[in-house]
């Protein structure tokens, strides 16, 4: 999860130098409506959700 700054910066959807991740932000995946994982952002911004595979979901 990042803050994208887009005036004055580089292209739109795109981290670019200066661009910071969002450490703490809760992430949620849903389905159908309904919450079925959530996780928090790292230092970093990255996340990712446990015990999922690609196509399937926890």
């Amino acid at each position: 999860m990042y803050l994208d700054f887009t005036p004055g910066g580089e292209e739109a959807g795109v981290v670019d130098r200066g661009e910071s991740g969002l450490p703490g932000v809760t992430v949620e995946a849903v389905r159908d409506g309904e919450k079925v994982a959530a996780t928090t952002t790292a230092a970093d911004g990255s996340f990712r959700f446990g015990g999922s595979t690609a196509g399937r979901t926890p």
